[in-house]
């Protein structure tokens, strides 16, 4: 009766527990990888869209000047930013970004038509923002 009851009641056997544990582990490290590509993507992508707002910023300080005072600030500029926004001199090492901007009148219509460029930079990538400024005509 032992025998017939252990015949009947069969289990995994180790290649098939061997065969599950493989397909499983596999499925866990792919998902894993996904996971952390994910949050390398998120990380980058918040990062892009902070520079963005950046640049609008500064192309928005810019376009708020008064013509003359403009005219004024003619040629390339920089500033260093830390993580929250906040300017640091040049030479800091923890600028988490780098904003360039130049005031150059349009070839053109010089005495009428000021383009102006910003780029800022992370440590990953550039994002560059152009808008022109018009005066009318006095």
């Amino acid at each position: 009766m032992h025998a017939k009851f252990f015949r009947a009641a069969r289990g995994f056997s180790l290649l098939e527990l061997l065969v599950a544990s493989t397909i499983l582990t596999v499925g866990l490290v792919s998902l894993a990888q996904l996971l952390a590509l994910a949050v390398t993507a998120n990380a980058a992508a918040g990062q892009a869209t902070y520079a963005a707002v950046l640049a609008a910023q500064k192309i928005e300080d810019l376009r708020a000047m008064s013509w003359e005072s403009l005219q004024g600030t003619i040629g390339d500029s920089a500033d260093s930013l830390d993580r929250a926004g906040r300017t640091l001199d040049n030479s800091s090492r923890r600028a988490a970004y780098t904003r360039r901007w130049s005031v150059d009148p349009l070839p053109a219509d010089p005495n009428n038509t000021l383009v102006i460029e910003v780029i800022v930079r992370s440590r990953r990538d550039d994002t560059r923002i152009i808008t022109v400024r018009t005066r009318t005509a006095p």
